[in-house]
């Protein structure tokens, strides 16, 4: 088993504070692949040696599909973080997203994943929403999930362009 996150962390003087207090620590062994961004919200000298933004991201996921690839696994599963989208209120703080990402970014990592679970174990992945909540609409007073949709649709999109429209690329109900 391999256990391979890009994620924010950010951590204080006090714990009790800290962003997901306990991850983004080294890899424990070679079974835990932590790959840790700094917030956008947090001023770059808290965390100097922490890359931040978007491209960062996929400067850090590319690590993570080469580190998954030289494992060698027989199944893929995705934990795909939508709350990492530019604007989501679920990644942001005050307004300013974590990561920001946009939905572009959201089939490139898809189509990555799908490209290399091709290559290393005959397509199988198996993906599944982790976050991604949108943003609250004054007026109608709910949140608007349009984004969160296009995000979603883009992921599934980028899986199936490895797929080849065999229709292997099934939501669950």
């Amino acid at each position: 088993l391999l256990y391979a996150s890009v994620h924010l962390v950010e951590k204080f003087e006090n714990p009790d504070l800290d962003f997901f207090p306990g991850s983004g620590q080294d890899s424990i062994d070679s079974c835990i692949l932590n790959l840790p961004l700094c917030p956008l919200w947090s001023p770059p000298s808290l965390h100097p040696l922490l890359p931040r933004g978007r491209l960062a991201w996929r400067a850090r996921f590319e690590e993570l599909t080469a580190a998954v690839e030289r494992f060698e696994p027989s199944l893929v599963l995705v934990s795909a973080g939508f709350d990492a989208a530019e604007g989501d209120e679920g990644g942001s703080v005050e307004g300013t997203s974590g990561i920001g990402l946009k939905t572009e970014d959201f089939e490139w990592c898809a189509h990555e994943v799908a490209k290399m679970a091709t290559r290393c174990c005959n397509s199988r992945v198996v993906s599944v929403l982790e976050g991604g909540y949108g943003s609250w609409d004054e007026t109608r007073e709910v949140y608007d999930r349009s984004e969160l949709a296009r995000n979603c649709v883009a992921f599934l999109h980028g899986l199936g362009k490895v797929c080849g429209g065999r229709g292997d690329v099934l939501p669950v109900e």
